[in-house]
Formats: structure tokens, C-alpha cells, sequence
């Protein structure tokens, strides 16, 4: 996990840790009843996030509209966290705010298989980024999700009745402008490829596989080679898309056309009754 370089105190007021990190991180004491023995300074989650005392929003260093902010939040494998501030967004930039939400341990480890439930039933929006791949989420009767959502599972708490989702011009901002942060572990790429046929008026089938796209996660530079031979040099995380060569065809060339004009020009090579394949069969 990230390590915070600022740390909110009770209250509300928010102290810098000095770094020159591009994000602003705030770790919570949110695990093992509020007794987290996770690295790094703490911040009070108390007001902001569970309504004991008075959060009229932060104090002291607060992060501008230009900054992403991360809010740890851990939550103790297997348990279950309920957000009960009254005003847990206010103060903060909804458009560049990540709530992170994870599993960890009794020794405040992270789980990667672990899970959680997460109930929100703030008083008003929680606005912006809620990552918890690992949460069942839980909606409350009060407030609204405003912004992304990301979990194992999404329903209401006290179903039938519940409330909406909001998107984010409900929290005064028109879509999410942060950066999300990348794992720096092992390099990893996952290749999408699509098989696609095609059938001639004649009867012939010609089958293709291709590329779609692939994903690099960083560390790594790797060059790629395209269908048509040329390079793509990808540093860092990015999803470079191979064209089709076949699809080249259709939307530069236009040989295709509406009808498939080209494979009903070009039919006569093949004879209406596929001669050609007949005779070459012996290769195969």
C-alpha cells in the first residue's frame, strides 16, 4: 500500500508528512476495532467517517483540486465496516478522491483473497472514487454513492427499499480526473485476440486470427510488432490495439462495400464450382 504522507487528525485538521509522491495518501484507523497495526502514520477516522464528534470537513493541509487523494481504508478480513459520517465528502475534491478499501489481518497485513462488507449509510453522498474489489456493498437508507463504484457485489441493505447511485455531476464535477495508482510488481501482459470468418459466394471459407489488443503493467518496456510489420515501443501500463488488416480493408480501402462487392467481382476466379480447389486438393 501506499504510505501516507498526510495524516488527519481528530477533527479534522490535516498535517503534511513532507514527500514528493504525485498523490496525497491518508492511511485510516479503520481495522481491529480501530487498533490498526498497519505501517505508517494513522489518521482519526472517528469524525469523517463514523459520526463521533462534529466534521464540518478538513482543516490545515488540505489537498487542492489539483491533487488525487487516496483514503486507506483497511478492514479487517472477514468483518464488516459501516460508514456512518454525516458529511464524509465534504472538503475534498470528488473528481480526484479514491476511497481504498481492503482486507488485512490481525497484524494489519493485506489479504489478497480476503473479504469484507462495506455499509454505506452516510448521512450525505460519498463522492468519488470507492474502490473495494474485495467488499460485498452494502447501501443504506441515507446519502448516495456519487461517482465509481468497484466491489465483489453491490445491493441494498434493507431491500426492496433503497437509494440511487450517483454519478458525478451530482457531486459537482463531470467525470473522474485523477490518476489511479499502478502496482509496481512483476510485469504482466494479457493478449486479446478475435478469430474471424469470412465465405465467399463461391462456398470458400477463410479464417483469420488476430490481435486485438495488449495490456503491459508496468515496470516494462516492451516493443510490439504489428500485423502490418511496423513497432509500438510501450512504457509503463498501456493497452496498444493491433488493427485488423482485414478491417483496414473495409473502412479505408472500401473494397467491401455494402453488398461485399469485392468478393462478387472477384468470384469468377474461383468458378462456380471451385475448380481450382478441386484440383489443388492433392496438396493437402
Amino acid at each position: 500500500m501506499m504510505t501516507p504522507n498526510l495524516v488527519m487528525r481528530e477533527g479534522g485538521e490535516i498535517v503534511s508528512l513532507g514527500g514528493d509522491s504525485p498523490y496525497k495518501v491518508m492511511t485510516f484507523n479503520t481495522c481491529n476495532d480501530r487498533n490498526c497495526p498497519v505501517d505508517g502514520a494513522l489518521s482519526d477516522p472517528t469524525g469523517i467517517f463514523f459520526n463521533d464528534g462534529n466534521f464540518n470537513g478538513p482543516s490545515g493541509d488540505v489537498p487542492s483540486q489539483d491533487d488525487t487523494i487516496v483514503f486507506n481504508i483497511p478492514v479487517t478480513d472477514g468483518s464488516t465496516l459501516r460508514l456512518t459520517g454525516n458529511q464524509p465528502s465534504q472538503g475534498f475534491y470528488a473528481c480526484r478522491t479514491i476511497y481504498n478499501f481492503y482486507p488485512v489481518n490481525e497484524d494489519g497485513q493485506f489479504v489478497p483473497g480476503g473479504t469484507f462488507t462495506l455499509v454505506r449509510e452516510t448521512g450525505s453522498q460519498l463522492e468519488g472514487f470507492s474502490l473495494a474489489p474485495r467488499g460485498h456493498i452494502r447501501d443504506g437508507l441515507t446519502g448516495n454513492f456519487a461517482g465509481t463504484i468497484i466491489g465483489l457485489d453491490y445491493t441494498w441493505e434493507y431491500f426492496p427499499q433503497g437509494v440511487e447511485i450517483h454519478d458525478y455531476p451530482a457531486a459537482n464535477c463531470a467525470n473522474f480526473q485523477g490518476c489511479l495508482p499502478i502496482n509496481p510488481g512483476s510485469p504482466n501482459t494479457t493478449t486479446t485476440t478475435t478469430t474471424t470468418s469470412r465465405t465467399t459466394d463461391g462456398g470458400l471459407t477463410v479464417t483469420a486470427t488476430t490481435t486485438n489488443s495488449i495490456t503491459i503493467t508496468k515496470p516494462t518496456t516492451t516493443t510490439i510488432t504489428e500485423n502490418d510489420g511496423t513497432t509500438v515501443t510501450v512504457t509503463d501500463q498501456e493497452t496498444v490495439y493491433i488493427n485488423d488488416p482485414w478491417e483496414d480493408e473495409w473502412k479505408k480501402k472500401k473494397k467491401w462495400g455494402k453488398k461485399g462487392s469485392k468478393w462478387e467481382k472477384d468470384d469468377s476466379k474461383w468458378g462456380k464450382d471451385d475448380s481450382k480447389w478441386e484440383k489443388d486438393d492433392s496438396e493437402w
